[in-house]
């Protein structure tokens, strides 16, 4: 089995994998799933979606058992009272995101949130701006004229935003018109301070058809991007 490991605390490691490649798996990785994973699987209706959660537990515990050299069948993932996953007594931080088949995974020797989002349009752009995005974000939202760059814009302001909470730990529970990811000029943020912690915000290219952004406690010197490929024996 590849081992892995963080050599410093500014440093990111991202995992890409698509779930359709891992379908054949799904009774390995049901098998694996926590008693609290398998309730939240049962509870999704859409059987997609039930697919998409095993599969990306899965590799997930796939992929940290190459950093902590255990068997992946014996990784145990906790939730917090927001569903955040974390691991217990360890000094390894990760996240997941998944958008349509395509999936992120990030990890970190600090706090981390990962987002990715596919490229569709949005039906109220009005609506959505007025719930989730502060008043700088809407300003930029509005400046751009044609669908394209609508669209552009709204998913790279919504997933600098949910990286963010999901580093604080909050995912949507957190209110996402309250933080603000741009400065006066309109352009992105690169550090945010919130309860008097920094946290770093870094546009991530992983596809042309969708926009991605990760968010790690304290500062960021470096990204790496891995393809999952394999399981291991």
């Amino acid at each position: 089995m590849n081992t892995y490991k963080l050599d410093h605390l500014e440093e990111v490691h991202i995992w890409k994998f698509t779930t359709d490649k891992y379908k054949s798996y799904i009774n390995l990785f049901t098998s694996w799933l926590s008693n609290t994973e398998y309730k939240y699987m049962a509870q999704l209706k859409n059987k997609n979606r039930q697919q998409a959660f095993i599969i990306s537990r899965g590799i997930i515990k796939q992929i940290i058992s190459m950093y902590l050299g255990h068997s992946p069948a014996t990784i145990e993932i906790f939730y917090t009272s927001y569903m955040k996953p974390y691991l217990k007594n360890q000094f390894l931080y990760f996240n997941i995101s998944h958008s349509a088949d395509l999936v992120l995974i990030a990890l970190a020797r600090k706090p981390v949130g990962i987002d990715i989002e596919k490229l569709r349009d949005i039906e109220d752009y009005d609506r959505t701006a007025a719930l989730f995005l502060s008043d700088k974000e809407k300003r930029l939202l509005y400046n751009n004229e044609t669908s394209f760059l609508k669209k552009n814009t709204f998913f790279e302001i919504w997933t600098h935003k949910e990286a963010v909470v999901k580093a604080l730990g909050y995912g949507l529970h957190f209110p996402l018109h309250k933080i603000n990811i741009l400065h006066s000029k309109h352009q992105f943020l690169n550090t945010i301070y919130i309860k008097n912690k920094i946290f770093t915000v870094r546009n991530i290219l992983i596809d042309k058809n969708y926009r991605s952004a990760i968010c790690k406690e304290g500062k960021i010197h470096e990204i790496h991007i891995f393809q999952f490929e394999n399981l291991s024996n």
